[in-house]
């Protein structure tokens, strides 16, 4: 297992992260936002350490987009997109076109479909 840092876009390169069934529920409270947005707003510090996010490869059929298993850091990555989601939405629709694309590849999921065609 190698430890780095790196940016919260990099869940948007990683393939499909799910959250196993074992996972406990979301149970952050406010005490635990106000932690996490401190560090976030800490004006003096070059970069942010946001907390360990553990992730398992999960295998998958020859062809298939990578998929990962949250072993650790579902709370923190769930507050982070909850709070990205949150920002973007407050935007006003004149500036959501500038950064749409990267924020919803980082929320979302996108499963690319090749059809076939046929003349």
């Amino acid at each position: 297992m190698k430890a780095q840092e790196k940016s919260f876009k990099f869940l948007s390169m990683e393939g499909k992260v799910k959250i196993p069934f074992f996972q406990r529920t979301y149970v952050w409270t406010e005490e635990n936002w106000e932690e996490l947005l401190n560090e976030l707003l800490n004006e003096f510090r070059e970069t942010n350490f946001l907390g360990a996010i553990i992730l398992k490869q999960i295998p998958t059929a020859s062809g298939e987009p990578k998929q990962l298993e949250v072993i650790d850091g579902q709370q923190r990555l769930t507050t982070l997109s909850i709070l990205l989601k949150a920002l973007f939405d407050t935007l006003p629709d004149e500036n959501k076109r500038y950064c749409e694309g990267e924020v919803m590849a980082i929320l979302k999921y996108k499963k690319i479909l090749l059809h076939q065609i046929t003349i």
